[in-house]
């Protein structure tokens, strides 16, 4: 089973099967499916394979969360996945690779929700599932993701054609578990054992006893959030 995580301001729980509908009506809201879905209107049906699939990597410590309030509401998803077969066709090199993806409902943008999970989720996969490297893939347009990625760590790594993306581009980007440790260390004035507890995150690892020992990569973020 998925760990439960704590940040500041919400509760990270593994998605439950009763979560289908709402994670369906939101990636068919415009505003989110524009670049999370290639602006496609997927199916529920096809959602329904999406947590499947996710799922189905939870063996190596990946998967899909909610995110709730401190209140209970329901806000959007967070997951660790491999990157998708279209991607990894359209860029080789992350073949294999992780990432992280979160969709967010809008009337929960601009509020830093989006930063505060993201660095749950990367710190996780960096510091205690030893992937050494998270590579993020994110449409050309989407200013504000891109903008994201740079306040948690992650540079820019290259521009490409994109795998049947509305703008045709994608710009890939990385962070490394190298700078992480470096980025705590100069925070708090020592090091972090990566084995160690995740800084500001609380983890409930009741039934989430081993340990990832083979790192592979990370990540293709699309998301929508504030400037």
């Amino acid at each position: 089973m998925l760990p439960e995580f704590v940040t500041e301001r919400l509760r990270l729980v593994p998605l439950a099967e009763t979560d289908l509908d709402r994670l369906h009506d939101l990636l068919t809201q415009p505003d989110v499916r524009r670049y999370l879905c290639d602006d496609l209107i997927l199916e529920r049906s096809q959602v329904e394979k999406l947590i499947r699939d996710v799922a189905g990597q939870g063996l190596d410590g990946l998967g899909l969360w909610s995110m709730l309030t401190i209140h209970g509401d329901w806000i959007g998803t967070v997951s660790l996945q491999r990157v998708s077969g279209d991607a990894a066709q359209a860029f080789p090199d992350v073949a294999g690779e992780v990432e992280p993806v979160i969709a967010l409902r809008p009337e929960a943008w601009g509020r830093g929700y989006a930063e505060e999970v993201l660095r749950c989720a990367t710190d996780c996969a960096l510091l205690q599932l030893g992937h050494g490297c998270l590579v993020a893939l994110v449409d050309e347009p989407n200013a504000r993701s891109h903008r994201l990625l740079e306040r948690i760590g992650f540079a820019v790594a290259g521009i490409g054609k994109g795998p049947g993306t509305p703008c045709g581009r994608i710009r890939s980007f990385r962070r490394n578990a190298a700078s992480t440790g470096r980025a705590r260390a100069a925070k708090t004035g020592h090091h972090q054992d990566l084995d160690g507890p995740l800084g500001p995150y609380s983890l409930s690892l009741k039934t989430h006893e081993r340990r990832q020992r083979n790192p592979v990569g990370l990540p293709r973020l699309l998301c929508q959030e504030r400037p």
